[in-house]
């Protein structure tokens, strides 16, 4: 496979996942087509899934193979392209000269860049990419040379991004670490590190993460959508109150907790469940069961016999993050 052609497939799947809407069929073609030259370029199989993960104080960092594999979610990929090429245009318009993007945690493809680098010159934008397995990093660097497009890489850095300083203003910053409801990856650490050393104006991707709570039915259905080649179930759901909002104006506050209050009458609902939102840029959000992120987290059944009126949550942060509860 020679680079040349490579670079144009991946642009050609590049304008799907950017242009095609909400055609799940072509999203999910396009994630698979560019996993094969992913893979055929690095040797990193996004469908061999291995345990070699690192386990960090503040969270794990996901195995290279764990990391490839998040490319075949493909409204994810699809939603967060689409928001980090706005989030560029915008700056483009905004800011004078090149503009610079941190990669935090680039996995060993580079999703969220690599298919966008067609679109724009090493005059517009420099990147810089960070990731704490050096397997990954590498990846990244061989993917980037092969194609022939490491012009637009001003530096590569081997780091725990949870530690990591910054080594220049940097006018985007993207960071994709995480699991639903912000547990086990290093997320939350990793933006109360990066988001106090960032200029002003400067924009971190995703631009918020919020954890809502909400009393669900999951045998009662709202709609139902083809996804994957298959029905993706809508769950009746209610919403009851806020748990967390993550962004760049509070990510290091210590709002992590709240305390919810079980209405009397509940109806038909069953479940007490937390649902992820990821605001990635402005109207580029993952919802509901789009991906792996937005997947919901049952916390209590409402036909227990035990009562609970008022459920105490927080998010620990005290290494890797977990969500505790306790009934009042």
């Amino acid at each position: 496979m020679k680079p040349i052609n490579s670079i144009s497939e991946i642009k050609k799947h590049a304008e799907t996942l950017l242009f095609c809407g909400e055609d799940y069929l072509e999203m999910k073609n396009a994630v698979e087509d560019l996993h094969q030259i992913f893979a055929f370029i690095t040797s990193i199989d996004a469908y061999k899934l291995d345990d070699a993960h690192i386990e960090l104080k503040t969270g794990k960092a996901i195995s290279p193979t764990s990391a490839a594999h998040c490319l075949l979610e493909f409204k994810r990929t699809s939603v967060f392209l689409r928001g980090i090429y706005q989030a560029i245009n915008d700056l483009k318009v905004r800011e004078k000269g090149k503009i610079r993007i941190l990669y935090a945690g680039c996995g060993p493809y580079s999703t969220l860049l690599v298919p966008l680098l067609s679109f724009f010159s090493s005059e517009e934008i420099g990147i810089t990419l960070v990731d704490i397995n050096e397997v990954s990093l590498n990846s990244s660097r061989l993917l980037i040379q092969t194609l022939g497009q490491d012009y637009f890489i001003e530096d590569y850095f081997l780091a725990d991004l949870t530690a990591f300083k910054l080594d220049k203003a940097y006018d985007l910053v993207i960071s994709e670490t995480m699991q639903s409801c912000l547990e086990n990856e290093p997320q939350i650490h990793i933006m109360r590190n990066l988001i106090p050393q960032m200029q002003e104006g400067a924009i971190f991707i995703p631009e918020e993460i919020r954890v809502d709570f909400y009393l669900s039915d999951n045998n009662k259905f709202m709609e139902k959508i083809l996804y994957e080649n298959r029905d993706r179930n809508i769950i009746d759901k209610k919403f009851l109150s806020r748990f967390i909002c993550v962004n760049k104006e509070n990510a290091c506050s210590n709002s992590l907790s709240a305390t919810v209050n079980i209405p009397n009458d509940y109806g038909t609902y069953k479940n007490l469940e937390l649902f992820t939102f990821i605001t990635v840029y402005g109207d580029e959000v993952l919802k509901e069961r789009e991906c792996s992120l937005n997947n919901p987290k049952k916390f209590y059944e409402l036909n227990k016999k035990v009562d609970a009126k008022r459920i105490s949550f927080w998010l620990t942060t005290e290494g890797k993050p977990f969500i505790n509860c306790k009934i009042l």
